[in-house]
């Protein structure tokens, strides 16, 4: 059979088109995958709670005047949207510094979530007067001051306030512009709306082990002022991680 001069081999159709025994073959394989990699999620869980459980039996907790490095994922959730609200979970992952002494503790800490969706920004040149701007990922990074109650505990709750620098990484307006005035204007206004500095307010609780101890924390910062994502009164984010101390942040001579 023939088209336009081309030639289907009737072979090559067979071989083109899976069989029954090809998708058993596949789902099959995914399912074995998939197996796999459950398995070793789970010696890996395994696997840390032994070792923290350890160090716990091996030495008694020590959460005063310590240098904590650590690393947490979890979710960022927001409203997004350009002509509807979107409620977005952006998955995140971070990094930080933290240091605990008597009474309260720093944390540094850098964060980036990962997202697709749309804002807009004021544009009289276009129907609605309100440009879209497609925006992808943002970057947070935070410094916190928390209070803490006294005492080597295994379970230490704290909460505080802090500062946070938000960074939308990429954003890009669409559609065409009727002058290089209007373009200017609207390039100028997503510059200027995709960074915001805002309060942040958090609060925690750290399960200590050893030198080693997990946390989980949620935060709040208002963001609805000057910021392209300005759909929400505040964006959430709940986080979850690992903390080590390499040694005391206090210098004995």
């Amino acid at each position: 059979m023939s088209r336009a001069g081309v030639r289907y081999s009737p072979i090559a159709l067979t071989a083109a088109t899976p069989n029954s025994a090809d998708s058993f073959l596949s789902f099959e394989a995914q399912r074995m995958r998939m197996v796999r990699m459950v398995g070793s999620m789970f010696a890996g869980m395994m696997l840390v709670q032994s070792v923290a459980f350890a160090q716990a039996s091996a030495s008694k907790p020590r959460v005063r005047d310590q240098w904590y490095w650590g690393l947490n994922g979890g979710a960022m959730v927001f409203n997004g949207g350009f002509t509807d609200e979107e409620m977005i979970t952006a998955p995140m992952a971070g990094a930080e510094w933290f240091v605990t002494r008597d009474r309260f503790a720093v944390r540094l800490s850098i964060a980036q979530s990962f997202f697709d969706t749309q804002a807009s920004v004021f544009d009289p040149t276009v129907p609605g007067a309100a440009r879209p701007v497609d925006v992808s990922d943002w970057r947070r990074y935070a410094v916190e001051v928390y209070a803490m109650p006294r005492g080597d505990n295994f379970m230490t709750p704290y909460g505080g306030i802090g500062l946070a620098l938000n960074v939308l990484q990429n954003v890009t307006p669409v559609g065409a512009f009727v002058s290089q005035e209007s373009l200017e204007q609207v390039f100028f206004d997503v510059d200027r709306f995709s960074t915001r500095a805002s309060l942040i307010f958090a609060a925690g609780t750290q399960f200590t082990f050893g030198r080693s101890a997990l946390f989980v924390e949620a935060n709040a910062m208002p963001t609805q002022h000057l910021f392209l994502l300005n759909r929400s009164a505040y964006t959430v984010g709940l986080e979850a991680g690992i903390r080590y101390t390499w040694g005391s942040a206090i210098e004995r001579f």
